[in-house]
């Protein structure tokens, strides 16, 4: 009597039966005597977790465990016809568990320009070599590739386009579970170069220039910045904006390269100003004023990051080099004067001007006084008299009326007729200083 090996394949957690006797020499087979198993165990219960059962006849039943891949061994025990025990031989059954391969992880991936590479982990062969892969992915119809890669480069994609992935394992006993989705992959690349880049300089002596541009596509991802270079050498970073101020010197030319970085670390190529810039002086201050004929005009300095010389020139012939100062002069009602004062620093200008235009305040009118019907008399009320001499006469009376004050009345002479039509429209003619005047008497207001 002899116990053949036995070795069978079948699937994981699969309960199958085997024949053991089927391959054992039996020899009291001519005479119709079979053999019998009377023992059977499993060597490696613990590790495989699995279960077994048998008949005399021979089959033995076997159960692994549900996650167990690998050999159950089973070691059996027969005897033949004679029943001696000194004739009992065993065998083993080498029971090997295999599957379809494992659940791959989600897989990995790596974003580049239209480009995204995926890549996974091998799961569980469970028994049997991986012979291929199959990417399934949101973009289009799934991919095979060997089972020896890991990697695969998915390409001609859009850039901002996000894109899932998963991964299913096959060997010989066929395909696997699919893994869960990947995290979403959007490829990227280099933003595109800035455009409209310019810049201007500023006007009030602090030597800054303002650069502006039109922000760049980022190609897949957010502009996360701008690197900014001054034709000076000066460097900056900013964020997300379109504009931003650099220190610099008044009367110095300036031009500047940028480029910009997207959220994805990529930089695009750098791109110039379309202009210069040449920051300028501030405006110095001036001021004009007057009171009567008498004209004063001030001047202030100007700011500038540079030395600052000043020319100051007044319509009245008055000129000056000072930073600052006050001209004052006699000018003439109704002539417009002028201060220009020009600041110059690195051979850049500003300029400021103000005017004047002295104005006679005096002004004098007829009027009445008296209680009608009696007692009226003609007079003259004036005010904004600058000092001068007035001498006022009318063609009623005979007396003059004279001042120097700045405002006050004077009775010239007695006028009763206040009471009827013709009284009213009388019209009185009165000289002032030789200018000659017409008031209807009616229309005289009370003094």
């Amino acid at each position: 009597m002899l116990a053949m090996p036995v070795a069978v394949v079948p699937f994981a957690n699969v309960t199958d039966t085997v024949n053991v006797l089927a391959n054992d020499y039996n020899p009291f087979a001519s005479k119709n005597q079979p053999l019998t198993v009377i023992d059977a165990h499993i060597e490696n219960a613990a590790e495989s977790s699995a279960t077994m059962s048998y008949t005399k006849d021979g089959d033995v039943t076997i159960h692994p465990g549900a996650a167990f891949i690998g050999v159950v061994s089973v070691v059996y025990t027969i005897e033949d016809a004679t029943k001696d025990p000194t004739r009992e031989v065993q065998g083993r059954l080498q029971y090997t568990v295999r599957d379809v391969p494992g659940k791959p992880l989600p897989p990995t991936f790596v974003e580049g320009d239209g480009q995204v590479t995926v890549q996974w982990q091998a799961p569980a062969t469970n028994g049997e070599p991986i012979s291929s892969y199959s990417i399934s992915w949101s973009g289009g119809s799934p991919v095979t590739v060997p089972g020896t890669d890991a990697s695969h480069v998915f390409s001609g994609l859009t850039n901002g386009s996000a894109y899932t992935f998963r991964v299913t394992a096959s060997n010989a006993l066929g395909a696997g579970q699919i893994s869960d989705t990947s995290a979403a992959a959007t490829p990227f690349g280099a933003p595109a170069a800035v455009t409209g880049a310019t810049i201007s300089g500023t006007t009030d002596g602090s030597g800054n220039v303002v650069l502006s541009w039109t922000g760049a596509n980022g190609n897949g991802r957010t502009i996360s910045g701008y690197h900014i270079t001054l034709s000076d050498g000066t460097q900056k970073d900013v964020g997300n904006v379109v504009t931003t101020t650099m220190p610099g010197h008044v009367g110095t030319s300036y031009t500047y390269t940028i480029t910009a970085t997207n959220s994805g670390g990529a930089t695009s190529p750098p791109a110039n100003s379309t202009n210069s810039a040449t920051p300028k002086p501030g405006a110095p201050s001036a001021s004009a004023s007057s009171s009567f004929k008498s004209v004063t005009v001030n001047w202030g300095p100007a700011a500038s990051t540079e030395p600052v010389t000043y020319s100051v020139v007044v319509s009245d012939g008055y000129s000056s080099s000072a930073a600052s100062g006050s001209h004052n002069f006699t000018g003439g009602y109704g002539t417009k004067y002028t201060i220009t004062v020009t600041a110059t620093s690195a051979g850049q200008t500003s300029s400021a001007s103000a005017s004047v235009t002295p104005v006679n305040p005096y002004s004098i009118h007829l009027c009445y006084g008296g209680v009608a019907p009696i007692g009226r008399y003609l007079g003259f009320d004036w005010s904004g008299n600058d000092g001068t001499f007035h001498r006022v006469t009318n063609n009623i009376g005979s007396s003059a009326v004279t001042f120097t004050s700045a405002a006050g009345s004077g009775v010239s002479n007695s006028y009763a007729g206040r009471t009827t039509a013709g009284d009213l429209n009388v019209v009185i003619t009165w000289v002032d200083n030789g200018t000659s005047h017409s008031t209807r008497w009616g229309d005289a207001p009370a003094c």
